[in-house]
This record gives structure tokens, sequence and C-alpha cells, in this order.
């Protein structure tokens, strides 16, 4: 029998009770506030024809629309414009369609007349020197699609509530660090959404992949990487979240920034068809690799004097009003601003609060959920390596917002979304809520294999174990009060070191061996009483190991009966790790790795 002492609510993780800056003596030093971040990309050198100001049309209603104010930079009027545009598409006969993007023939643009393509890459030039251009830009054009209709159309049925769906997700962003960076979008989600802020949210695996799968289908992500032998994702479509409600009739779509690190293609092919009907990968492609793109000082990436994610921010805001009264899914992935710099986050305060009061003035957020959540907080780097870094990691943001009439109408789903606020929750819960939100209220589902539905009270004797969060990323890990022993502590290190070694040794011959540099931490965890039936004590080990100063994180277990040892399936690395791997670059030894060929080169240098 569980008791309450068993259980993990918001209450019980360190990160938890922190103050809401988190500015404990461990964190300010590796923390950096501004007060601002807007206008960062103008300072960014960027090449075009002519250094483009901003942004000089926009798609309106499939009508692309000529911003007569922002051509005043150029010193040129509306009526002597003429432009040309490309369309850029998906060609799905190529071999791995989602690797490659398109350009079309350049065609005449005309301006405030349907234009039925979606991406586009703009050149201007005056009727006085039409051979000179003097701008250039992506345009994107959300335009209604006659053959999506039709499909929705022929749908057996919408929801209950036809509530439309829309999920921000912003990467590697931690609830404190969520707090410190985004004030005004958090204010606004507070005061103005009255938003639920999941405090007890946890991860379940280490980076985004198996963070984003499960509260996608409901999958453990060696599920999803099962249904996909071929490297294709295609198998796993029908599962995915927007699909089962594409089935309902509504409208879907799937954007995500940093194609590199996309979700479905990063040690995959993506996918054959396009999973989703407004679908931007190859879109976001074509921005990355044109001369616009840049990076400033905390390599956020810059498309002309903007962020790529204002662009499609004002998209996405755009969809949902062409949308209007049409039910739809929309994913959207941001990365670019918060993956490699934990203190860039701020730049995504302004856009974000932005994209939410045009969509709450608008009035979208009356007929549509909002998810807003990170799939975990920052992974590497000096703040991780502190031991509020550790819960950090382990306790993205994460907010649902509802209109407030779903909410008069259903007074026990808003109660119990109230009291979850505090209860120990994971990416398989928010899965379980939107599943059952398909049916509500007229058919309850409180849960699914590994989740419950928010819309339903969680126990509050919940524990890792029940909510299917492995030991490894469990932030109700307690620590106990007895040291252990450097005998113990270095015995811990050496076997990790042996492991670390025979798994690189048997995956490839690319990678260097490591050595014990240093044990930085090592802490016994408080025994549960399953563990002392069982004879186990686990701990929590830090080490540096060498060449490179690699950074891993693991718990251990011994079990006293045998003295044997055991690693946690995953373990955390902690150091940059990109520069020292890419001899084993999108496979999954690459977390793993210090390449082979960096200490030749290192050698060579000396001689």
């Amino acid at each position: 029998k569980r008791t309450r002492a068993a259980a993990c609510t918001a209450r019980t993780s360190p990160s938890r009770t922190t103050s809401a800056q988190g500015y404990e003596a461990a964190v300010s030093e590796h923390v950096r506030v501004r007060s601002s971040f807007s206008g960062s990309c103008w300072e960014v050198p960027f090449t075009t024809v002519n250094r483009q100001s901003s942004a000089a049309f926009q798609g309106q209603h499939g009508c692309p629309t000529i911003l007569p104010e922002k051509l005043k930079h150029h010193g040129v009027m509306p009526r002597d414009v003429v432009c040309f545009y490309q369309e850029i598409y998906r060609n799905e006969s190529l071999k791995i369609p989602d690797e490659h993007y398109t350009y079309g023939p350049r065609e005449p643009l005309l301006f405030d007349r349907p234009l039925t393509k979606e991406f586009l890459f703009v050149e201007c030039a005056t009727r006085q020197s039409p051979k000179q251009r003097f701008h250039n830009q992506f345009l994107l054009n959300p335009f209604i699609k006659e053959s999506v209709e039709e499909r929705c159309r022929k749908a057996p049925g919408s929801t209950p509530h036809n509530l439309s769906v829309l999920f921000l997700h912003l990467d590697s962003v931690s609830y404190l660090n969520f707090e410190r960076h985004l004030p005004d979008t958090a204010q606004f989600l507070r005061d103005k959404l009255g938003a639920f802020q999941l405090q007890g949210y946890n991860k379940v695996g280490d980076n985004s992949y198996p963070n984003q799968i499960p509260f996608l289908t409901g999958f453990k992500h060696s599920e999803a990487t099962k249904a996909a032998p071929d490297g294709f994702f295609d198998n796993v479509t029908a599962n995915i979240m927007w699909s089962q409600y594409g089935e309902r009739g509504y409208r879907t779509l799937f954007m995500e920034e940093a194609p590199a690190y996309g979700l479905f293609t990063y040690f995959a092919h993506g996918f054959r068809h396009s999973p989703a009907d407004y679908y931007l990968r190859h879109f976001v492609m074509a921005t990355e690799g044109s001369p616009n793109w840049t990076e400033d000082s905390l390599r956020v990436p810059c498309l002309g004097p903007t962020m790529p994610c204002e662009e499609l921010l004002d998209y996405l805001a755009r969809f949902t009003v062409v949308m209007a009264e049409r039910p739809f899914f929309a994913f959207s992935s941001f990365i670019d601003i918060t993956h490699n710099n934990l203190n860039s986050a701020g730049y995504a305060d302004e856009p974000f609060r932005r994209l939410l009061e045009t969509l709450h003035v608008s009035g979208v957020l009356n007929h549509t959920v909002l998810v807003f959540l990170s799939d975990h907080g920052f992974r590497y780097g000096d703040l991780r390596a502190t031991y509020i870094g550790r819960f950090e990691d382990r306790q993205p943001f994460a907010f649902l917002a509802f209109p407030p009439w779903f909410l008069k109408q259903n007074p026990e789903a808003a109660r119990s979304l109230h009291i979850n606020q505090n209860r120990l929750t994971t990416p398989f819960d928010v899965h379980a809520t939107l599943v059952e939100l398909l049916d509500y209220p007229d058919r309850e589902q409180p849960n699914t294999k590994y989740g419950l539905s928010l819309l339903h009270e969680v126990p509050d004797t919940r524990n890792c174990v029940d909510a299917s969060i492995p030991r490894q990323w469990c932030s109700c890990n307690i620590r106990g009060d007895i040291a252990v022993p450097r005998a113990i502590a270095l015995s811990l290190a050496n076997h990790l070191v042996r492991a670390l070694n025979d798994m690189l040794r048997r995956a490839t011959r690319k990678c260097a061996k490591f050595h014990l540099l240093q044990v930085l931490d090592v802490t016994a965890l408080q025994e549960t009483e399953s563990d002392r039936a069982a004879n186990v004590s686990h701990y929590w080990l830090s080490v540096a190991l060498s060449p490179g100063r690699a950074l891993f994180e693991v718990i251990m277990s011994v079990h006293g009966d045998t003295n044997a040892t055991t690693l946690s399936r995953e373990m955390s690395r902690l150091d940059r790790y990109g520069p020292v791997t890419k001899c084993v670059r999108d496979t999954w030894v690459e977390k793993y790795c210090h390449c082979r060929t960096l200490i030749t080169e290192l050698l060579a240098s000396y001689v």
C-alpha cells in the first residue's frame, strides 16, 4: 500500500521551492536577464541586394498585400513596384522528401488578388529599373485549401464542442527559466487567459524526441521508433494527435523551426507523405538556406531584421484568422531561440506575448484550447551542472488554457484542472487530456495506457512509477542523509567508465576511450520501502572524463545481496558535445562519444 510520503507532488521538488526568480547563489551567477531583446537582429549584418528594412508584403486571406509604409525605406512608391515570386514546394516524388525543398519558376506577383500558393520567395524591382532588385523576402500565405475542406465535409462527425486546439512548444525552457525570461508572457497567461500552470510537470526522457512523442502520440519513444523501422514515420501519422482530430473534420497544421533538429528527422527520414494539411518543413529549410539567414551574438537566428519565430508566429496568427469558425489542430514547435543558450529565452517573451494578445483580442481563444509547454529544461552548461540545474532539466514549464464558457459548462473539469496544477503530471497526461477532449463531455475517458486526463483529478499519492517516469528523470528523487564513502564513489565511477567504454567499443571504432578525470558529485538517494525490501541502494553520480572533460550524470543501483552494480537505462551528458562528436553525427552514439580524430588532430598540431 502506497503512503502519502511515497507520492510526488509539485511541492516536493527543490526547484519549486525556490523563489519565483530562482536567484539563489548557485543560479544567479549563470543567469543574465535582459530588460529588452527587441531589435537585436538589426545589429546583425545580412546579405541582400539592398539591406532590407523589414517585410514589405504580407499574405492576407489568401491575397498578397503590399505594405506602403514599409517601402519608404527604399524611397519607392507602391505604383512603381514590380515583383516576381517563386513557389517553394515539397516534392514527394523524391526518395526522402523531408530532406529537400524545391523552387518553382518565376511568376509575376499580382497584389490583392487571390493566390493559392502557400510559400513564396519574392523579389522586387522598380518599373524604371526592372533588372535592379531592391528587395527580397519570404512570404507565407495561409489560404483555404479546397481539397482539405472537401475532406472535412466528408468527416463522419466533429467533436461535441468544436473546440480548436493550438499547441505551442518552446524548446529547452524549465519552469524557472520561463519565469525568469518570459515574465510578460507568464503574466498574460495567468491574468488575461486564466491559464492553468502545471507546476508538477516532469519530463519522461532525456531530450526532445522522448518528451514530445508522448504528448503527440501517447507512445513511449521506443514504441514510435519501432513503428518506423525504415526511418519513415508514415505508419505513425494516424496516431499523432492532430491526425485524430483531422479524422473529425479538423484542419491540421505541423510547423517546427530548426529542421536540423526536427522531431521526426533528427535520427530518421521524416515522412514520405505530408503528415498535416499545412506542413511548413520545406519552407523553413528554404529560409535557412537563404543569404538573409544569420545569427546574433547569442546564436539566435535572424531572417533579415526579424527573428524567424516572429515570421512563423505571425503566420500562425493569420492562419487562425483565415480558419475563422473552421476547427483546427495546430502544432507549432519553436527551437531556435532557446536551444543554444540558457539566457536567450528572453527573446521569446515579446513575440509570444504579442501572439497571445492577438489571439485573445481577435476572439480566436473563445473557441480554442491552448497548450503551451516545453519538452525539458536546459540540458547542458554551467547551470545544469548545479544541484538546482539538475531539477530544472527535469521540470519544463507547461500551461493549459480553456475558453471561460467551457470551464463554466464543465465545473468538475475546471476543478480538476485547478487541483492538478500541484500534482505530478507528464507529457502522457497532456496526450490523455487531448484524447478525452475529442468526445468530452459526451464520453469520458479518464486514462490512456500511460497517462491520466487532466480533466479529472490526478491522485495526490501518485509517484514516478505510477506516472511512467523512469527513475533517471524523476524529480522526486530525494537526497539521503548519509554521506557516501570515497571508496564507494570511486567504485561507482569506475564502473560507469567501464560500462561506457564497453558500449562504445561494441558500437563503433570512431570514439576515443574514456578515463576517469574527477568524481564531481555522488549522492545516496533516500530509500523507499520497495528499495529496502529488494536490498537495493541508489546513487546519483556525476563525473568528468577525459578526453575533453566530458560530463556525465547517471543513477546507479547497487544490489546488496550480490553487490552487483547497474546503470539506469539512460544517462545525461552535461557538456556541449556537438563539436566533439561530428564523426558519429545523427546517430545514437553521438551523445556518448569523443571522436578519435580530434585527438589525432590535436597531437598533430604539436608536431
